[in-house]
């Protein structure tokens, strides 16, 4: 397969539409703070200010037929520890979920190809490939240990934070019935207060671009009712949330 950098944001964007077909494609990793559009809004203000640098190192990899499998979304920073770094794109706050994005059976191939890279003149000088908010399922995991090992790289990995989950099932009367008699009587109590209050009640899809941009804003005056909410969301991180709304929107 053939590796090529990327270093600027317009030509990560002109691929969004490649990039986002190869993400629907790649289950361990097809979450949204992995879409195109996301991660090009998260660059504009470096997570909402949270990184004071960064310089933009993606990497792709095209098949022969050149077709896109491969994606590793970097960018060169000082990480945490103030040390030189490769992160992935995203990192760390705000994406609940990040990884490579790369067809299955190419990302043994893949990684050993990027690590060659990384280890060549092409990359800038990093101490540490630093990878936060990957899941455990991810198969990067296992691969990534792999492929370092074979170079005689210390490879590290530790839990983050716990992240439980549910499976919900497909309509909201069964997942009624799947729960205890006490959550379910709490629920239907707290929806009755809700129908009943004196102040109405909704929830709905914003639709409309023209109101998008206020409806943010009442969103994240809502948010900021909460003492702890107002303190992070400052105004690089309100327009941070105003560009991932936008993004969305466009995204469909």
């Amino acid at each position: 397969m053939r590796l090529e950098v990327i270093q600027s944001l317009k030509a990560v964007e002109a691929l969004s539409d490649e990039w986002n077909d190869l993400l629907s494609c790649c289950s361990a990793s097809h979450v949204p703070f992995l879409r195109n559009e996301y991660l090009a809004a998260w660059w504009k203000t470096l997570g909402g200010g949270e990184w004071q640098h960064g310089e933009l190192f993606v990497i792709t990899a095209h098949d022969e037929d050149g077709g896109l499998v491969g994606i590793a979304p970097l960018f060169f920073t000082q990480n945490l520890q103030g040390e030189p770094a490769l992160m992935l794109i995203g990192s760390i706050e705000i994406s609940d979920y990040l990884d490579l994005i790369v067809r299955g059976k190419v990302l043994p191939q893949f990684m050993d190809q990027l690590l060659d890279l990384l280890a060549s003149d092409q990359a800038p000088p990093w101490k540490v490939l630093d990878l936060y908010n990957l899941p455990d399922y991810s198969p990067t995991l296992a691969t990534l240990q792999a492929c370092a090992e074979k170079r005689d790289w210390i490879y590290q990995q530790q839990a983050l934070q716990k992240s439980p989950y549910i499976t919900l099932p497909g309509d909201w009367e069964t997942y009624l019935a799947g729960i205890d008699k006490k959550q379910r009587h709490e629920i239907r109590r707290k929806m009755r207060r809700a129908e009943e209050s004196e102040v109405p009640v909704r929830w709905y899809i914003v639709e409309d671009k023209t109101t998008l941009d206020h409806e943010t804003e009442e969103f994240l005056t809502l948010m900021a009712q909460d003492p702890e909410k107002e303190r992070f969301l400052t105004p690089t991180m309100r327009t941070q949330m105003r560009l991932a709304v936008q993004a969305a929107f466009k995204g469909g």
